[in-house]
């Protein structure tokens, strides 16, 4: 999954927000192309661990903060001083991202990337995208649980310029 992220992504950015962090399993791998990654998670304790992996190994344009992923004041303030974001990526859980979609549509990130493992609810946070001016430009799957019905579905989304 995260040779897939990468090769969807350019080679250099400024900053990327991940949102449902988690314990900074994305957030890592986005280091390498990104001057800043800021990691949002909701758990307290996920984000202890994120700041144990960031450390473990030695990266330090990451940071991970705790915030309520419902609340646009919360968020903004999350995601530190105001200024381009030249990602946003997510991976919520099953229900999708509706609590963040309000958010997201005022971000005005050049990119998201959305990863869901539930393609239904994906469909639904994507038509939000959409309405906002951002346009579909690569889609996928990945089977990522084998002898199971479940998949992992990754949509990349750009701003469009008109």
């Amino acid at each position: 999954m995260v040779e897939q992220i990468l090769s969807l992504l350019p080679l250099k950015g400024c900053r990327a927000i991940d949102l449902y962090c988690g314990t900074g399993n994305l957030s890592l791998p986005l280091t390498q192309r990104f001057e800043q990654v800021i990691g949002i998670e909701g758990l307290p304790v996920l984000v202890k661990a994120a700041i144990e992996n960031a450390r473990i190994n030695n990266l330090n344009n990451v940071q991970f903060r705790v915030a309520d992923l419902t609340s646009d004041d919360a968020l903004t303030l999350a995601c530190g001083p105001k200024g381009p974001i030249d990602l946003l990526l997510l991976d919520p859980p099953r229900n999708g991202a509706a609590g963040v979609m309000p958010w997201i549509a005022k971000s005005g990130a050049k990119q998201i990337l959305y990863i869901s493992c539930h393609p239904a609810t994906m469909i639904r946070d994507a038509e939000m995208l959409t309405k906002q001016g951002y346009k579909l430009s690569a889609i996928g799957v990945m089977g990522m649980f084998p002898h199971t019905t479940h998949i992992e579905a990754m949509a990349l989304f750009e701003k469009s310029k008109f």
